[in-house]
C-alpha cells in the first residue's frame, strides 16, 4: 500500500452564534491508498478522515469533512472564545497517523517511494520543503469586530502539497 506524506493550507470563514471567524490551518496528512480505495488521512489534525474512489476524490472529501467539523463546532460553541478554544483542541489532536505521516516522510527522504511513478495526482502535487516540525500552525480571528481588517489580500486559495526533506 502506498502512503504519501502532504501537507495542507485550507482558510475558512465561519458564522457561529453571534461571530464571524476566520480560520487558516496548515496541517498534515496522510494519502494512503488501501484496497477499498484512496483515504486522507489526518495527521494534525488527528480526528479527521475521509476515503474516495480517486486521490483527488479523496482530498476533496478530506477538505469537506474539516469543513463540515468547523461547522459542528461554530453549531455548539456559546461564544467565539469558546469556537476558537475547540478548534484550537481539535487541530492539537493526533493518534497513529502522525507517526504513519512521519514514517512516509522518511520513506520519501530515502527515496524508497518515487513519487513521480504513483499516478499523475500525486506527481502534480507542488513540492514543499519541510522540517521535522510535524506541527499544525492555526490562526483563528474574530472578522466581525475589526471590518477594516477585511480585505481581498486576506482571501487565501487551498494548497496541498507532498512534503519533502528540508
Amino acid at each position: 500500500m502506498a502512503e504519501f506524506p502532504l501537507t495542507f493550507s485550507y482558510t475558512d470563514v465561519v458564522s457561529g452564534r453571534g461571530y464571524m471567524a476566520g480560520i487558516r490551518l496548515e496541517g498534515r496528512s496522510l494519502l494512503v491508498q488501501e484496497p477499498d480505495g484512496w483515504w486522507m488521512l489526518g495527521a494534525r489534525p488527528g480526528a479527521i478522515a475521509a476515503s474516495g474512489d480517486t486521490e483527488a476524490e479523496a482530498a476533496a472529501a478530506f477538505r469537506n469533512q474539516y469543513r463540515l467539523v468547523l461547522f459542528d463546532i461554530a453549531g455548539e460553541a456559546p461564544s467565539f472564545e469558546a469556537f476558537k478554544a475547540e478548534v484550537e483542541a481539535l487541530v492539537q489532536q493526533t493518534d497513529s497517523d502522525l507517526d504513519r505521516w512521519r514514517a512516509a516522510l522518511e520513506e520519501l527522504r530515502a527515496r524508497r517511494v518515487d513519487a513521480e511513478q504513483c499516478g499523475a495526482f500525486i506527481a502534480a502535487l507542488p513540492r514543499k520543503r519541510v522540517e521535522t516540525d510535524d506541527q499544525a500552525r492555526l490562526l483563528v480571528q474574530r472578522l466581525d469586530q475589526r471590518p477594516t481588517d477585511l480585505t481581498p489580500a486576506i482571501n487565501q486559495v487551498d494548497v496541498i502539497d507532498l512534503a519533502e526533506a528540508a
